[in-house]
Formats: structure tokens, sequence, C-alpha cells
């Protein structure tokens, strides 16, 4: 469960400072699905950023599962890697990687042993339908192979 309360984000863009979410509340449940609507700019992604660990700097509460968010970043990165998998609009697959390694990696980070890494990922990407693409760098996959390795991964 993610609870969120006053969240706050304020932009500098030069010497004017820009509200990009004010006071917002929340709560998500476990295996409950949420969909963020609003125009351009209404802090869509700002508050997808606070809450997924990858913007640090808000202002507010937040807790996962009844545990505040740290606001150290070694912290949060931890938390992010075991709690939370992302499907980033550029998916961000490492060019050099094969689709196998780029949804390893993350396995990687977590310190699974190379041999449950790879049969984690190959069955990942067997799940979305690329099992016969496990040795395709990003270059030579279309961009909806693409997702599908990003979807893999998180």
């Amino acid at each position: 469960m993610i609870q969120f309360n006053q969240i706050a984000k304020e932009y500098q863009l030069g010497s004017q400072s820009v509200a990009a979410l004010q006071c917002v509340d929340g709560l998500i449940n476990q295996g409950e699905m949420v969909a963020l609507c609003g125009p351009s700019g209404s802090g869509k992604s700002t508050l997808l950023n606070i809450l997924g660990l990858l913007d640090m700097e808000y202002q507010g509460e937040l807790s996962l599962n009844g545990i505040d968010y740290p606001k150290e970043r070694l912290a949060a990165a931890k938390i992010r890697r075991h709690n939370f998998g992302f499907v980033f609009q550029k998916f961000n697959l490492i060019p050099v990687m094969t689709a196998l390694e780029n949804v390893a990696y993350p396995l990687h980070l977590n310190g699974v042993n190379k041999p449950q890494q790879d049969e984690q990922a190959k069955l990942m990407l067997e799940k979305v339908g690329l099992g016969e693409f496990i040795h395709h760098r990003p270059d030579n996959l279309s961009g909806g192979q693409q997702q599908r390795v990003a979807i893999a991964r998180a």
C-alpha cells in the first residue's frame, strides 16, 4: 500500500517558481490499478516520479506498507529496486545489451546469481512473446518489441 499526504513539488524556471503539485493526497492499495488522468503539465509524471522514489525533492508525507519513504538516495534505490517496476515512455533499454541482458540487469543489481538472472529474464521475455528475440539488441527490435522488453524488465 502506498499512502501519500500533502505532496507538493515546485520547480524553479529562472526566477519564477512553478508549482507542479499542490497538496496531493491518496492511497493505493496492493493489487489496485490506478490511472492518472489530466492535461499536459498537470503533474502526472511528477507524482509518479515521487511515488516511485525517482524524485526525492518534494514536500509532504509518503509511506509504503506503513513505513515512511526514505529521503536518503541509497536507501531509496534499494526500496525502489525491490518494490517497484517501471516502464518508461522512452523504454530506457541499454543499447549494447541484448533483450535478455536488459531484463536481467535489475536482477543483477539485486544480487541474484547469474543462472537465476538468465532463467527469470528468459521466462519474462517468453511471457511477453519475445522468447525467440532474447539475443537481439534494442536496435534490432521494433518499437513494440522494445516496449515488451521494458515490460518484461519491470
